[in-house]
């Protein structure tokens, strides 16, 4: 029965002009690639250019093989895209270091540091949301890098706590009073770590 199920399937596919599987390279070359409207052309952009944050950030996505494969320059440009213009971006990015943050040494911590709490100071409450989705050892991490980055900007004298609050809820566009409240409650939960 299989095999009547079988020949009968593989002379539909020759009868209907379906090319069948060939390994030959010039037959590979005149298939036109397919690709996604939506992104597929920046996809193939940053897959063949040199390296780069998004370039990093795919690889990662693809694949947990290729975050463990990553080299430090590949990792660190993605950390410095932290807090880049599109939201979109900055999630993917956030993402794909949180895969990778245990690879890091401890001196890539302070990198991470200024450019996460770059990033929560021009969006805190985009930043508060993606950190409460983490697991609790990832969203750890991630306090600890925050109120890191607190505590090393408010060392100055000229600036304050309330300074640094009074400007992330400047920054924060059409927040709700329960997310101003949200932002000072988590800015005064960073400060006590």
């Amino acid at each position: 029965m299989i095999k009547i199920v079988f020949i009968s399937a593989l002379v539909l596919m020759m009868s209907c002009d379906i090319p069948m599987p060939n390994k030959d390279k010039k037959t590979e070359d005149k298939v036109p690639r397919m690709i996604s409207k939506i992104d597929g052309e920046e996809y193939i952009k940053d897959m063949s250019s040199a390296l780069n944050a998004k370039k990093s950030t795919r690889l990662i996505e693809k694949s947990k093989d290729n975050a463990m494969k990553m080299t430090v320059p590949e990792i660190l440009i993605i950390i410095d895209s932290l807090n880049c213009s599109e939201e979109e971006w900055r999630g993917r990015h956030f993402n794909a270091l949180n895969t990778i943050y245990h690879v890091l040494q401890a001196e890539d911590y302070k990198r991470i540091e200024k450019e996460i709490f770059s990033s929560f100071l021009q969006h805190p409450l985009e930043t508060i949301f993606r950190l409460e989705s983490l697991e609790f050892t990832d969203m750890e991490f991630w306090n600890k890098r925050l109120a890191s980055g607190l505590k090393s900007i408010t060392t100055d004298e000229e600036i304050t706590t309330v300074s640094v609050i009074n400007l992330m809820l400047g920054n924060c566009i059409n927040c709700s009073t329960e997310d101003e409240e949200l932002i000072v409650r988590y800015v005064e939960f960073l400060k006590k770590n």
